[in-house]
């Protein structure tokens, strides 16, 4: 094929090894979107019985193992990208799904931290340090939905670089005034109401 004898030659036998590999980390970038489902029904189910603080558990979880999935679709496309034009098999042309595989990524590790973070500020009595952590997931929550795309060799609408700049500044503004209200709501009834001070 394309002056190559497979057969006996040294490029089969990396061929051949490359694809183990590559089989390899499909195998473990599907098995990571199962453990992921199942981690977050686990944490879910707790949450919903026990402690709202729980919901803050899912957005790690699906950054952690989101990260992990996405790395092995890094090598999956640097091994498919070195088999095309170095090797020169046609056939890994062929490209998977992309887009279908990238909504489905989108579902199983970004969905799940807008849920959980939304439960969670929607939650009575929240203690107001723990919303630096909120901030830290929502940001780690959008980098990972921009690299799901990447990873995929389908480039995202955001430029992470900035978007990461913009919610970060939003975060500082919503812990002051997060920081403001806690204070405000220490203070006397009469501090805060001149009117009733001066009666």
């Amino acid at each position: 094929m394309d002056g190559i004898d497979l057969k006996g030659n040294r490029h089969l036998l990396e061929y051949e090894k490359l694809k183990e590999e590559q089989t390899r980390r499909i195998e473990f970038r599907d098995n990571t979107r199962y453990f992921t489902i199942a981690a977050i029904g686990l944490v879910a189910a707790h949450a919903v019985d026990s402690s709202y603080q729980l919901w803050l558990a899912i957005p790690w979880i699906c950054t952690i193992l989101g990260w992990n999935c996405v790395a092995n679709a890094y090598k999956v496309r640097e091994i498919r990208s070195y088999l095309l034009p170095v090797m020169g098999f046609p056939w890994e042309r062929m490209q998977p799904r992309r887009r279908r595989l990238i909504v489905i990524d989108e579902l199983t590790f970004v969905a799940p931290s807008v849920v959980a973070l939304a439960l969670f500020a929607f939650a009575k009595n929240i203690d107001g340090r723990l919303w630096l952590l909120v901030a830290i997931e929502g940001v780690l929550t959008i980098w990972i939905s921009c690299e799901i795309p990447k990873s995929a060799d389908v480039h995202p609408l955001c430029d992470t670089k900035v978007l990461l700049g913009r919610i970060l500044r939003g975060a500082g503004a919503l812990i002051a005034r997060s920081d403001n209200d806690d204070e405000r709501a220490r203070q006397p009834i009469v501090a805060r109401v001149p009117a009733l001070a001066a009666r």
